[in-house]
């Protein structure tokens, strides 16, 4: 299986790969420009993709957008602020933040945009908050971009967390100020809880965000 990095499949392209695979004995071939978030991945990454054979005719699979909810990732998980974790599940760790970041995440509603937080004089705080979005809602299908998640920076979205409010029904802040984890981003995947990755691996969760962030969907490769 071959994938491009093109948002369009380029037929002249196409057709010279295809000549090359048929040169070299795959005589059966199946191409299409195929997105991501179809086959239940968390992010929309479109990618043109050219499978082959030797020995049997191939077809690519047809998507479905079955994306799962937070709410449905995140059973059996407790609550977690920036730089918590549950000792209970491995993976469940939110990445530390700076701290006007986690600000403005703190007093992004449910459902709303990341907006840049202004101090008292109405000037904003200085901190950018480039690409991260909104604060997704937790029956929401879980779109992110994950790719170099380590920071807030890193996705369109950010972890759904619970509203408070006062007496007066004016809001407050917002719970779960953090990114996901990368047991929630595994989970969102729908690989298991207990998948076997390397020990020299585990304490490298930055590094599982990227390899997580950059991967094909596994739903699209069974």
């Amino acid at each position: 299986m071959l994938i491009f990095k093109t948002k369009k499949y380029n037929l002249p392209l196409g057709e010279q790969i295809e000549q090359e695979l048929h040169n070299l004995g795959f005589l059966y071939a199946d191409k299409a420009a195929q997105n991501a978030a179809e086959f239940g991945a968390i992010m929309n990454r479109p990618r043109s993709i050219i499978i082959a054979s030797k020995h049997k005719p191939v077809k690519l699979p047809t998507g479905a957008t079955n994306n799962l909810c937070f709410e449905d990732i995140a059973k059996g998980l407790k609550p977690l602020e920036a730089g918590e974790y549950d000792d209970c599940h491995w993976g469940q760790v939110a990445v530390p933040l700076p701290e006007c970041q986690q600000e403005q995440v703190r007093h992004t509603p449910t459902g709303k945009k990341v907006e840049d937080l202004k101090n008292t004089k109405g000037e904003k705080s200085g901190c950018k908050m480039e690409g991260a979005g909104h604060r997704c809602k937790k029956d929401e299908k879980m779109h992110s971009q994950l790719t170099g998640s380590g920071d807030i920076t890193g996705l369109f979205t950010i972890a759904p967390g619970t509203d408070v409010f006062d007496d007066n029904g004016n809001y407050l802040y917002t719970t779960d100020a953090r990114t996901h984890t990368v047991l929630e981003i595994m989970r969102a995947y729908r690989l298991p809880d207990d998948m076997r990755i390397p020990y020299w691996a585990r304490p490298m969760l930055k590094f599982l965000r990227v390899m997580l962030g950059e991967a094909w969907c596994p739903l699209h490769c069974q």
